[in-house]
């Protein structure tokens, strides 16, 4: 550039949140220089920084800072030259004011993502968990208890087994509210800095003002929903109001994850993903729901749990089918050719997600076509305990790389 600089201006290829983008400029010398930020036009994806004075010949560096509608931060950096040497100042007793620029500060070291740590991961992997448990618990009893019940109400003592679904109901329902502070504070940390969270509104900006913050909401609401549900459980119209909050409590994760951040489409895209939260806990979660209630102590006869595992094959099969498609719909959305499930972080999680998935359906499916028949024998249910842990191993391993993936940029 041959002029000297005092505007300038950055599109992003998306729409980001204006409230948390941050820019500035620092030169050759580490020594930046901040100003003014404001949006640039009404598209959301546009922004200018204004600086006090002009910079003049020298290699600059702008740095920019910002976050995605589902809440993940981008940072970088590019660089520009100026080539406009300084003017001489006149010649008198009063030069006046200095039009030449001066840093604001030394360039400060830049901040690491918290949302890649353990910590963050850990908090993801159990919020998805007490996700897909609480709508999948809810399942169990109104489209497997349910219906082994009124087949055979002889069979054991179906009272039992609904209580402790309740029980178990309860518990992923206040897993679900009680992870929501550890995720707020996770978000805010990374959008503002450790060293303002104390600062007023910090974390209300954060919950009403973001896509990310919508989902926090939507995840609070149906959680209490879902725990009030379950805690009048023991009336017929607990388990409907339950399985009103699950429906809601699907959406939730859609709107911190990549769905949130497709502008083209992003009905379909957080629909398909609340669809695939909601298949992925029929399958899994009411097969984690029916593990802990039935499997773990045996709490019915081999006869019951036949007629258990019957109920709860269909649901499974048709649960799976679902999480493919709509696994599929998601993976075509955020990765471009087929390379980039090896060539990028974010390709090679997703494979070995679909590796954990495809060991997850082949363990389904040898429950379904080889336990299955020998479960009308006393060694059936034992065999099927161990044949469902095993799944469920695999299944804790999807949310594991589950909970990495919306960490990562797609490709």
């Amino acid at each position: 550039m041959t002029e000297p600089v005092r505007e300038i201006s950055v599109v992003f290829t998306q729409r980001v949140e204006a409230q948390f983008t941050d820019l500035s400029v620092t030169d050759a010398n580490g020594n930046m220089y901040t100003g003014i930020i404001s949006a640039a036009g009404t598209d959301g994806s546009s922004f200018s920084l204004l600086l006090p004075r002009n910079l003049y010949s020298g290699r600059y560096t702008v740095h920019w800072r910002a976050a995605g509608r589902d809440g993940h931060m981008v940072a970088d950096s590019f660089h520009f030259t100026v080539d406009a040497p300084e003017p001489l100042p006149a010649a008198s007793a009063d030069p006046g004011p200095t039009t030449d620029p001066q840093p604001t500060a030394q360039a400060p070291a830049g901040r690491e993502s918290i949302v890649s740590t353990p910590t963050a991961v850990v908090v993801r992997l159990l919020t998805f968990a007490a996700i897909l448990l609480t709508i999948g618990s809810t399942l169990f009893r109104t489209a497997v208890l349910g219906r082994a019940a009124g087949r055979a109400p002889n069979a054991t003592d179906w009272d039992v087994l609904v209580r402790a679904t309740r029980g178990v109901a309860i518990f992923a329902a206040a897993s679900v509210l009680v992870l929501l502070v550890p995720r707020l504070l996770i978000q805010a940390i990374e959008m503002t800095g450790s060293a303002n969270l104390l600062e007023p509104g910090a974390f209300d900006r954060i919950v009403t003002g973001t896509v990310w913050g919508r989902g926090w909401m939507i995840q609070l609401i149906a959680g209490l929903i879902c725990l009030y549900g379950a805690i009048r459980a023991t009336e017929p119209t607990g388990w409907t109001i339950l399985l009103i909050g699950s429906v809601l409590l699907a959406f939730s994760p859609a709107f911190s994850g990549h769905a949130a951040a497709i502008e083209q489409g992003a009905v379909i895209t957080v629909a398909s993903d609340a669809l695939h939260v909601f298949a992925a806990a029929a399958w899994v979660g009411s097969l984690a729901a029916m593990f802990i209630v039935v499997l773990t102590r045996i709490r019915a006869g081999a006869p019951a749990i036949a007629g258990l595992v019957r109920c709860f094959s269909p649901l499974a099969l048709l649960a799976a089918a679902v999480a493919v498609i709509t696994g599929t719909v998601a993976a075509l959305a955020h990765i471009g050719p087929l390379s980039d499930l090896w060539r990028t972080g974010y390709g090679r999680a997703l494979s070995l997600k679909l590796a954990m998935f495809a060991g997850t359906a082949s363990v389904g499916f040898i429950n379904w076509r080889l336990i299955r028949p020998t479960l009308g024998t006393e060694r059936g249910p034992g065999v099927l305990r161990n044949s469902s842990a095993v799944e469920l191993v695999f299944a804790v391993l999807i949310l594991l790389f589950t909970a990495v993936l919306v960490a990562l940029p797609t490709p």
